[in-house]
């Protein structure tokens, strides 16, 4: 595994208590993609759910290494959810914890803000809209007008209770993570 922020330089996944570095795809158990698996260029996105084809073979390179019996190349088909690359989480054990991004413009009245979440064991996701000037919570954009979010949705609309203020030009948003959540992804529109 792979990252960027900028599409421009990499950086290698670090690795894990194991000592290993942490696998997209795992080779194996099968003898067919035991030696090496080559994924196509693009994931397909059906049903909220991303679908990536690959390519398993019994053999390393060359044909260097087999195990026995060989077996012919096949194609395999792993599965991950929508934006389910990385995630931010938060354990179930830990006092509630937040995160915040950077100036976004465009979120405000009008606009409808989702995300993608994993909520189990008792765990909420809240959000609240600060002002970048100030940094301050909006009225009625806070993280306690917010309904609290649970469960598991690729595409779960964040909802406030009660009026709100007229977003200004820039804001920032805040995720509040509770109990055991894993926050994926978030977007928003007009």
């Amino acid at each position: 595994m792979v990252s960027s922020r900028d599409g421009q330089q990499w950086r290698r996944a670090d690795p894990g208590p194991d000592g290993q570095r942490p696998k997209l795809i795992p080779r194996g158990p099968t003898l067919w993609d035991a030696m090496m698996i080559h994924t196509s260029t693009h994931p397909l996105l059906v049903d909220g759910t991303l679908h990536l084809y690959y390519q398993g073979d019994s053999c390393s390179h060359h044909g260097a290494v087999c195990v026995e019996p060989k077996t012919p190349t096949s194609i395999g088909l792993a599965t991950l959810r929508k934006d389910g690359w990385a995630y931010l989480a938060h354990e179930a054990a830990s006092d509630p914890g937040y995160v915040t991004t950077k100036a976004l413009s465009g979120v405000g009245s009008g606009s409808s803000l989702r995300v993608n979440y994993k909520a189990g064991g008792g765990g909420s996701l809240r959000v609240a809209l600060l002002d970048a000037a100030s940094g301050t919570a909006i009225k009625g954009r806070t993280q306690a007008d917010c309904a609290p979010l649970t469960g598991d949705s690729t595409n779960q609309t964040v909802t406030w209770h009660g009026a709100s203020d007229e977003a200004p030009g820039q804001v920032h948003i805040q995720f509040w993570l509770a109990g055991a959540v894993e926050l994926y992804s978030f977007s928003f529109s007009v």
